[in-house]
């Protein structure tokens, strides 16, 4: 309420009838800018809310396209990480997209992890790509299905430096068909 406003309306009154209601407009116009500025500041702390991260913020996140949908033996998916933090808590995932008419129901890769001093270590991988009933496992959009798979939970880095992790198919046919994109995600779960 505008101060001129209030004043003039104070000014106004002339007998006890009037001084009473104009206490109340007072009083209620204060109540009233008091819970519009009360609702206006829940309402700018709402997205903060909404959209912090519940402990948990994405590290590292790249998807590689792979050509013609045509994965090969031979192609290696190579992810370059720079790390600093030796302390924080990470969950590793491989995130594999293909089309609707991938023609198994499961997926092998082999994971090559390279620390920044040198060492290797491979890990093989099977992720299931449909249910017994030949329903697909993961998020299905338009003709395309994109399995998230977490591969390491709650594992610390142990060396600062530049990690190479490197994603190879170890399917039995030598160009795996229907395989659009691979990618790999770390998220922070210490935050």
């Amino acid at each position: 309420m505008n101060k001129e406003i209030l004043n003039s309306e104070i000014l106004s009154v002339t007998n006890k009838n009037n001084i009473d209601q104009a206490c109340v407009r007072v009083n209620l116009n204060t109540q009233y800018s008091i819970l519009n500025t009360s609702a206006f500041i829940c309402l700018l702390l709402l997205p903060l809310l909404l959209f912090s991260s519940c402990g948990k913020e994405t590290f590292f996140d790249e998807m590689v396209e792979i050509p013609a949908h045509r994965w090969s033996h031979t192609d290696m998916i190579q992810f370059k990480v720079d790390v600093k933090d030796t302390v924080n808590n990470y969950d590793f995932f491989v995130n594999i997209r293909h089309t609707k008419s991938y023609g198994y129901s499961n997926l092998f890769v082999f994971l090559h992890t390279i620390a920044p001093d040198g060492r290797k270590m491979t890990d093989t991988l099977e992720f299931p790509m449909a249910d017994p009933e030949g329903n697909y496992v993961g998020d299905v959009s338009g003709g395309l299905v994109l399995n998230r798979i977490i591969v390491k939970k709650q594992t610390r880095f142990p060396k600062s430096g530049t990690y190479t992790f490197v994603v190879e198919q170890a399917m039995r046919e030598k160009e795996l068909e229907e395989i659009t994109d691979v990618g790999l995600t770390i998220v922070n779960t210490s935050k």
